[in-house]
């Protein structure tokens, strides 16, 4: 896929001001290889980028001395001290996924496999994993082939702005995909509560993958979707949970799949 500007930063221009050699970030899972052994996988993930200490180096070389004791466990997609991700579906799933090698097994279980849509970028703070601090050089071209290729029936954006805009922004340029906002199949789907729901058509063929975007799995989220009137209202109405919200989204749309029971209580 060709270089992109897609710098978040006022007034970059992709010269000086972004290209530090010591700010640059490959991305180090979006290698086939990594998830090998999850066949005819059945959900897509689709995040952004792993913070800068995950990512390779401009040569290659992955940033070890840089990652903290609590990553070293889980060196995989949301493995991220401050990433909430693998503690909901711990918490969901009641399963001890505390190691990569535990998780890459849960996932091949349930058919996910996990790509992000940013393949080289480079940050303004390598020590903030913040999406605004971004300035992208390139997408991550496999995406495409993944959907066309697979038997991906449910496309997942985890946190609906910067992971779905770039997505989306990269979908402009293959002529093989359309996004529809509006569709018959799922007449419910068409709302403003969050998650959102939208369709992937693939065109020449009769294929529709729904997307869903579930709210971003940080603890900041969680706290601010806890404080939001119609979110807290929605949530007292389902019945016999422990779960918070951020758990209970979770477990209804992307572990259990249970649609109806969402939509129940929109």
């Amino acid at each position: 896929m060709p270089i992109v500007n897609q710098c978040n930063k006022s007034g970059c221009k992709r010269n000086k001001q972004c290209e530090n050699n010591d700010l640059y970030m490959k991305h180090p899972y979006n290698d086939a290889e990594f998830q090998k052994d999850i066949k005819n996988p059945e959900i897509l993930i689709i995040g952004t980028t792993p913070p800068w200490r995950f990512t390779l180096n401009l040569d290659g070389t992955r940033r070890n001395e840089e990652l903290l004791d609590e990553d070293k466990n889980i060196d995989f997609y949301y493995g991220a001290k401050k990433n909430n991700f693998w503690k909901i579906i711990r918490v969901i799933s009641q399963k001890d996924l505390k190691d990569r090698d535990k998780i890459l097994q849960f996932c091949k279980e349930k058919g996910w496999l996990f790509v992000d849509i940013i393949n080289e970028c480079y940050t303004n703070d390598k020590y903030s994993a913040l999406d605004k601090n971004l300035c992208i050089k390139s997408f991550n071209a496999t995406i495409f082939k993944i959907i066309s290729a697979s038997n991906i029936k449910i496309i997942y954006f985890t946190g609906e702005s910067n992971a779905y805009k770039w997505f989306n922004s990269a979908l402009q340029k293959n002529s093989n995909f359309e996004i529809l906002e509006k569709f018959s199949e799922y007449p419910k789907m068409d709302t403003k509560h969050l998650p959102k729901f939208k369709m992937l058509k693939i065109k020449n063929t009769n294929k529709k993958i729904p997307i869903i975007m579930l709210p971003s799995p940080s603890g900041s989220a969680n706290r601010g979707m806890s404080k939001t009137t119609e979110y807290y209202n929605n949530f007292k109405k389902s019945k016999n949970t422990k779960l918070n919200y951020l758990e209970w989204i979770y477990d209804t749309l992307l572990l259990e799949q249970e649609y109806d029971k969402f939509f129940e209580l929109i």
